[in-house]
């Protein structure tokens, strides 16, 4: 798997903020800016092994960090060649993050949970579970 992030000072132009993400907030009782939702796209090639594997890892790894709310797009190269060699797409499965910003390229079946967590900037740690006690 590899990550291309490009660099930090390329905004992407495509994203605008939610409602007053972009208000400059000042004070210690100021609330917390509003959590963009994550944007993604995943192109596959069909039902090839490692596409279906992407695909399962990212319901796994967005369902363990609490971003159900993500919008997924899935492209399917096998149905759609030109719009992937348009986006730039020549390796399958690779999973564009389209927003919030910085944008990143995950190229693999992401199967790397971690380093795709830290990618697209999700906490993906399992929630702790307590054990009952004895006694």
């Amino acid at each position: 798997m590899s990550v291309a992030m490009p660099p930090a000072d390329q905004p992407d132009r495509n994203l605008t903020p939610v409602d007053g993400a972009d208000s400059a907030a000042s004070g210690a009782d100021a609330p917390a800016a509003p959590r963009r939702r994550l944007v993604l796209r995943l192109y596959i090639a069909a039902a090839a092994p490692n596409s279906v594997h992407a695909q399962a890892n990212l319901r796994a790894l967005l369902a363990t960090a609490g971003a159900q709310d993500a919008a997924v797009e899935i492209v399917d190269c096998i149905r759609e060649p030109q719009r992937a060699l348009r986006d730039g797409v020549l390796v399958t499965p690779t999973l564009l993050k389209l927003g919030p910003a910085p944008t990143c390229t995950i190229v693999g079946a992401l199967s790397d949970g971690a380093a795709v967590a830290l990618a697209l900037g999700l906490d993906a740690t399992p929630p702790a579970t307590t054990l009952p006690t004895v006694s």
